[in-house]
């Protein structure tokens, strides 16, 4: 299969991702030592992964491989909520974590 036999319809999912994971880098670059940087580049690879698996999901050949990257998209389903709202409590300047370990506590149980 070469780069031009690729369907044109799962193209703005790899676009999203190469979007996103570059975004997230530009902001991390911009102050990897702030929280709200950080925070906001967590975000960027768990979206970016949603959108690279949602991708391969789409162009897969045979049932099998589907399944798989069926299953990893569940990765970037599941741990993006927690991202979001550890982005949002920190750029709110919420200190309560609670809600926060609890989110990614279900996301981690969820994925497993």
């Amino acid at each position: 299969m070469g780069v031009f036999d690729l369907p044109v319809i799962p193209a703005p999912e790899f676009l999203a991702a190469v979007v996103n994971l570059t975004l997230g880098l530009v902001v991390l670059q911009k102050g990897k030592d702030k929280f709200l940087n950080r925070a906001f580049f967590l975000l960027a690879i768990t979206l970016a992964l949603w959108n690279l698996a949602y991708f391969a999901l789409t162009i897969a050949r045979d049932a099998g491989t589907a399944k798989q990257w069926f299953c990893a998209l569940g990765i970037g389903t599941i741990l993006a909520p927690a991202a979001h709202y550890r982005f949002a409590r920190i750029f709110a300047r919420r200190k309560n974590q609670i809600i926060e370990k609890v989110f990614w506590a279900l996301g981690l149980l969820f994925w497993i």
